[in-house]
Formats: C-alpha cells, structure tokens, sequence
C-alpha cells in the first residue's frame, strides 16, 4: 500500500511513505522509508543546508569543482544551487565546506 501525506520534519513537502511487510526487508531496514523530491531518506534525518558568506567567498572555485552538484559560481562568488543538499552529494559538500580557503562555506 503506498500513501501519501504531509511529513512536518521534511520541509513541508509531500512524501510518500512505504511500509515494507516482507520480513526480511524490515530486518534490514525497519521496513519503512520515505522519499522526498527524488531523494531516499530515512525517517529522522535531518536535510543538510549549505550557505556561502559573499562577503567572505573569494571567488576561487574550489568548492565548484569539489561538489558541482551543490555549488556554481556567480559573477564574482560561489552561490549554493541546491537546497537542500541532494543525499547523494552530501560528502562532496562536507568536503568543499571544509576545504574552503576562506572558511566561506557552513553546512547545517
């Protein structure tokens, strides 16, 4: 049975939940998911944000390069194009969050 309805915890976005009744399904994984804008989370996590400070991003790039998924840049600075960050880029974002020369990066 899949329905749908609103989920407080995900930005106010539908959800679809599935509830799994095959037994080895819910050994694996507690047999209940739910799966917002194309991307799998779980009940509980939370949705990681990221932010460039423009007074402080000195335009380098390397964030760019290190997590294109999430950042591109502008006329003279990094801006963040995704938000929330996608489950699939959250370790490149970390990563370019925490390479950032100019700490211009927050993650949350």
């Amino acid at each position: 049975m899949v329905e749908r309805l609103p989920f407080k915890g995900l930005d106010r976005r539908q959800v679809i939940v599935f509830i799994c009744a095959d037994s080895e399904a819910m050994k694996d994984d507690g047999g209940l998911k739910i799966y917002t804008a194309g991307n799998p989370r779980q009940i509980g996590e939370k949705m990681m944000k990221a932010k460039v400070d423009q007074d402080t991003c000195t335009g380098c790039g390397l964030c760019v390069d290190t997590c294109p998924e999430v950042f591109e840049m502008g006329d003279d600075t990094a801006k963040v194009i995704a938000d929330p960050v996608p489950a699939a880029a959250v370790e490149s974002c970390k990563e370019a969050a925490a390479d950032c020369p100019v700490e211009a990066i927050a993650v949350e």
